[in-house]
């Protein structure tokens, strides 16, 4: 869990600056080599994460549940851009921080 080593105030601190997103079965959050300043944590729902192999053609790289995060990778690296595509594999309820 990204937060479980965090303190308690500092997670206070942080609250107020998430935002909370729903997404429908099948909705693409974002796909590969968009920009991205943000990361997500799952609330409830699953999230599908894939990479584009050829053509329209996406290998599933891993499927993504409740109290899991993901997006921050392009956080904190050096491209900010996206490196895989991010679908709801359910309806979803996210909480994204900026």
């Amino acid at each position: 869990m990204l937060f479980k080593d965090v303190e308690d105030h500092v997670l206070l601190a942080l609250w107020p600056s998430f935002r909370e997103r729903r997404l429908r079965k099948g909705d693409v959050l974002f796909r590969a080599g968009d920009p991205g300043e943000e990361l997500y944590l799952i609330k409830d729902g699953s999230i599908v994460v894939s990479k584009p192999v050829t053509g329209r053609v996406e290998q599933v790289l891993s499927r993504l549940g409740a109290g899991e995060a993901f997006g921050e990778m392009s956080l904190f690296g050096d491209e900010r851009r996206r490196s895989a595509t991010c679908q709801a594999e359910t309806d979803a309820a996210l909480y994204s921080l900026d």
